[in-house]
């Protein structure tokens, strides 16, 4: 007997099929991007924009329906979106395409494109995390060691293809890649500075049960320092091109989120202006 969607699965598919369907769906996949990732629709203007784990491209067609001037790449690891691998208006889609190993050279583009800015809501890398727990909120993962080492290795390929996608910044406005949820840093933050116990950081849903976070923070933490520390040697050693990468600045904010979602941070991995 096949196994029942869960409640969570059968939300989203609901929700996936209004996104497709209805522009009043897309516009409120839209405004959960402008408040989970904090832009409102002008900072988007004349942007060249990135959408990691972009479900059925619903933020980019309502750019498209709603005359916003930018142009938005969707990608998603899925194979979830209509009319891919083309352009629709000024936009293009990218299915079964994961942000990781991200090369859409592969589509026939001349050259990698970058970009303005780049958004992760609800995707990569907090996705990891979740994907490891039933929906009754049980670990099922079997080799914790061998979860925690594909952990770390999503993260730091998320920061180098974040690092060699961002345009070099301008000097009034630097090019921003923007990733929600972010759960624990608050939490390791205030366990740095008191330096007492053993760092937890278990979040509580309202579906799925809990989900621990510790390990994932703690490399997250790690892997993002020592990324801010030395741009040029952390991409020579996730192997890519030997070259000046400019510097970086990394800053875990608030979000006030809605719903069922405890409260969260959202990740900004800042490419700074060139000096000179």
């Amino acid at each position: 007997m096949a196994e029942r969607p869960s409640d969570y699965e059968q939300k989203m598919a609901r929700f996936l099929e209004l996104e497709e369907t209805s522009k009043e769906g897309r516009k409120e996949t839209f405004e959960r991007y402008a408040r989970c990732l904090g832009f409102t629709k002008s900072q988007l203007y004349n942007k060249e924009i990135l959408d990691v784990g972009a479900s059925s491209a619903g933020f980019a067609d309502y750019t498209r329906e709603a005359g916003i001037p930018c142009r938005v790449d969707s990608i998603d690891s899925a194979e979830l979106m209509s009319i891919s691998g083309v352009e629709q208006g000024n936009n293009r889609k990218f299915p079964k395409t994961a942000f990781e190993d991200l090369d859409l050279k592969e589509f026939g583009l001349d050259e990698e494109p970058q970009y303005d800015l780049i958004f992760s809501s609800s995707s990569t890398p907090y996705t990891l995390v979740n994907e490891a727990y039933d929906a009754e909120g049980n670990f099922k993962e079997k080799d914790k060691a061998a979860w925690l080492e594909k952990i770390r290795t999503s993260i730091q390929k998320v920061i180098a293809s974040t690092a060699s996608h961002l345009k070099p910044g301008k000097k009034e406005e630097p090019s921003v890649a923007v990733f929600f949820p972010v759960y624990g840093m608050k939490e390791l933050e205030k366990w740095d500075e008191k330096k007492q116990g053993k760092f937890k950081a278990v979040i509580p849903f309202a579906q799925g049960g809990p989900r621990d976070f510790t390990e994932w923070t703690q490399i997250l933490k790690e892997e993002t320092d020592r990324f801010k520390k030395d741009p040029e040697n952390f991409m020579a050693e996730m192997g890519y091109e030997q070259k000046k990468y400019g510097e970086f600045d990394v800053q875990f904010v608030d979000v006030e989120v809605r719903g069922d979602y405890p409260p969260a941070q959202r990740m900004l991995i800042i490419r700074l202006p060139d000096r000179g």
